[in-house]
């Protein structure tokens, strides 16, 4: 399914249609009374790159590292709180709302649409006796969102204006709008101070019609069979030099270029990526709506992340509020890995660029942050970042203890975790060699700086699993000597960087290191009930139904369960943990039950992801999740990581890379019948396309840019398979 289409425009955030082209982004309303389209540039954030660090904290991690060691986690939480937690991250906030107001709120014959296969919003209706047409999209190569309204007489009226999200300065002229401002200082509350190294934006909206043109609170256009509006945007953060005049250029060259050239162009560039990979499903209208699920993924990731552009944020590029939830930010104990988990076997490795950017941005403030607090070398990061490249942990004006969230030693380690696999995918030694290899050798060297000997093993201390906490003593806690997630986190990094080094050829001391510190890492524990112990030892949660499933991470993303030899106890905490949590959850749950494999539970979280969610639903972290009426994830609120964790979790039931092998349907529910997926990708440089019937492939071709055999699980049988060559399979 190619298509969402409703019969009325929207009236919230999460009846809008998202359009974007990776740098800025609107959310479509459709035309009602006020022909409401938000906007946002994906660098617009407040505040500058001030470090919120506490500063020099090494010599005090001893202390700390001792405490932690005695049991004494209070001691060790409070040491922590005092000198190495640090201000929080700044904001992504929106630039305000471009209206296109009619004076006719009549509407009949109503339908707006989102083709996913094109990237235009739509919407038809009639005016009376008048049929009006308008058409919505947001282009990468010019650099512009474009509307058209058409009729087939000249009696269009509407007048366009744009209301900021905060000050800016503003002025017309018959055919355009140039406003420019700043962000603020900080948000929560939203400040404007001195202004210091805030970012700059400057912005146009220019306007083609063959109707009447005043300035008459707007601009507004009567007499005319057609209205076209082109925006675009920019900031101090991509040019320094950005302006006026710059800006209102690319407006005047995309009117020049003609909408109908400039839809042309988008739609080359932008299929030129959806039609990657493909898929179909038949069965019930889980099928179907599954089938839509991940095309929107697509679509969305397309949208919000392109080469040279800002990574998704938590809410992509799409948000209107100016004190946003978890400041939209980059928060990395799961939801930035997750934006980008299933984009590689999609056929979407392009637009990991900006993930892989912004980490090696984030090594060079982390490698600051790595000696001012551990005194180490590599570098390091923590829960949250933001467009400034944050890496200190936050929480110094939390009430009570933040560890639970502020101190995730993981965050470096996981982060590489996509860098690497673009390797996997690509076998692209190059860019292994001059992009990720920096990044994955800085992170190595942090971890091996501070990994510590305990009860026989090696582990990082004071360690926490991601945002979850055990009673001990009557109270909570987060800290422990080395969480199954931080362990298996340096686990999956160390292999990955010992197998880049044979790769690349390379031999030396920090290969031999990271060798030795292997054979020594503490792996997954199993508790008494069974299951994986999420700390060091069996202590008793304090929310067994916790929305993370952080100890799990060594099955998913990562792929360190070799031989299933965890698969009854990751069976077990799962069942445990239950299907309920927020948005984001149930997506990581499903893709933890396709690496099991278990296709009906995973198909049982699509569903549970499927729940609709109304617009005004409030914040639910244990037993939210579902989709709004847009079909974006409702954590509630509206969080896109869980979009993009359904998306791969669905391509994770029809195929599989993980264990030196292609899986062709490791994890398909029965009531998915049958089937086609073509152009997905698995590591080694594969494409791999297949239909399937009743639980079978019928036919199967894999591709490859040389002749050779690969290793197939095919129909319950693993098999030695030629690229290039179709292969039939009789029932």
């Amino acid at each position: 399914m190619n298509k969402i289409i409703f019969s009325d425009s929207a009236n919230f955030f999460e009846e809008a249609f998202p359009v974007g082209n990776g740098f800025f982004g609107g959310m479509y309303y459709g035309d009602s009374e006020n022909g409401k389209i938000s906007l946002n540039l994906d660098s617009l954030w407040s505040g500058n790159d001030k470090n919120k660090g506490k500063g020099f904290a090494a010599d005090k991690l001893d202390l700390v590292r001792s405490a932690a060691k005695e049991g004494k986690i209070g001691k060790t939480a409070k040491l922590l709180k005092k000198y190495f937690y640090g201000d929080y991250s700044e904001a992504y906030v929106p630039l305000g709302n471009l209206y296109i107001k009619s004076e006719k709120a009549e509407r009949d014959g109503y339908r707006r649409e989102l083709d996913l296969e094109r990237a235009v919003a739509s919407a038809s209706y009639s005016e009376g006796a008048t049929e009006v047409k308008e058409e919505c999209f947001c282009s990468n190569p010019h650099m512009v969102l474009a509307v058209k309204i058409a009729s087939g007489k000249n009696d269009l009226t509407r007048t366009i204006d744009f209301e900021p999200a905060q000050y800016c300065e503003k002025s017309y002229k018959n055919d355009e709008i140039i406003f420019c401002g700043r962000c603020p200082d900080q948000c929560y509350p939203v400040t404007f101070a001195s202004g210091e190294g805030t970012i700059r934006y400057f912005c146009s909206i220019k306007i083609n019609t063959d109707g009447k043109s005043q300035i008459d609170g707007g601009i507004k256009i009567t007499e005319a069979s057609f209205i076209e509006i082109y925006f675009s945007g920019t900031t101090t953060f991509y040019d320094l030099n950005a302006n006026e005049e710059k800006i209102c250029a690319v407006t005047d060259r995309a009117t020049e270029f003609g909408f109908e050239n400039l839809k042309r162009e988008h739609i080359e560039d932008y299929t030129r990526l959806y039609c990657q990979s493909s898929l179909r499903i038949s069965g019930d209208d889980t099928a179907d709506k599954s089938e839509t699920l991940f095309n929107f993924g697509k679509y969305l990731l397309i949208s919000s992340s392109r080469a040279g552009s800002m990574p998704a944020n938590l809410q992509g590029i799409w948000s209107e509020s100016l004190e946003p939830i978890w400041k939209c930010g980059y928060t990395m104990n799961i939801n930035l890995q997750m934006n980008y988990c299933g984009a590689e076997q999609v056929g979407l490795g392009e637009c990991v660029e900006p993930l892989i950017s912004f980490v090696s941005r984030l090594k060079t403030s982390g490698e600051k942050t790595a000696k001012e607090m551990f005194g180490t070398d590599g570098w390091c990061a923590f829960h949250n970042s933001d467009i400034w490249n944050m890496t200190t942990p936050v929480g110094n004006t939390h009430e009570s203890d933040p560890s639970q969230y502020a101190w995730f030693m993981g965050a470096a380690g996981w982060l590489c975790l996509p860098l690497y696999e673009h390797f996997q995918y690509t076998k692209d030694k190059e860019y292994l060699r001059n992009v990720a290899m920096p990044v994955i050798e800085g992170a190595v060297k942090f971890y091996l700086g501070n990994l510590q000997e305990h009860n026989g093993s090696l582990t990082v201390i004071p360690s926490a699993s991601p945002e979850n906490t055990y009673t001990k003593l009557g109270r909570k806690c987060a800290l422990c000597c080395g969480s199954t997630m931080d362990n298996s986190i340096i686990e999956g990094l160390f292999r990955s960087y010992i197998d880049s080094c044979g790769e690349l050829e390379i031999k030396g001391d920090l290969c031999e290191k990271a060798e030795k510190a292997l054979e020594k890492l503490r792996k997954p524990q199993i508790g008494s009930d069974g299951r994986i112990l999420e700390w060091d030892r069996e202590y008793k949660e304090s929310e067994v139904k916790h929305r993370h499933i952080s100890h799990l991470y060594f099955n998913h993303p990562a792929a360190l369960n070799f031989n299933g030899e965890y698969d009854e106890a990751i069976k077990k905490s799962l069942a445990v943990r239950g299907h309920g949590g927020a948005g984001w959850s149930i997506a990581w749950k499903a893709n933890q039950y396709a690496r099991l494999p278990d296709g009906e539970n995973a198909l049982a979280l699509i569903k549970r992801h499927l729940n609709p969610v109304e617009p005004s639903a409030s914040l639910d972290y244990s037993n939210g999740g579902g989709t709004y009426p847009n079909y974006f994830c409702a954590h509630p609120p509206f969080q896109i990581d869980g979009n993009f964790g359904i998306m791969a979790a669905i391509g994770e039931m029809l195929m599989q890379s993980n264990y030196g092998f292609i899986d062709i349907l490791p994890a398909l529910p029965e009531s998915w019948e049958s089937g086609e997926v073509k152009g997905m990708r698995a590591k080694g440089g594969y494409k791999v396309s297949f239909d399937f019937s009743r639980g079978k492939v019928t036919r199967l071709k894999i591709d490859h840019e040389s002749e050779k055999e690969c290793l197939v699980m095919v129909n319950g049988e693993k098999k030695s398979i030629c690229t290039n060559e179709l292969i039939c399979f009789a029932d």
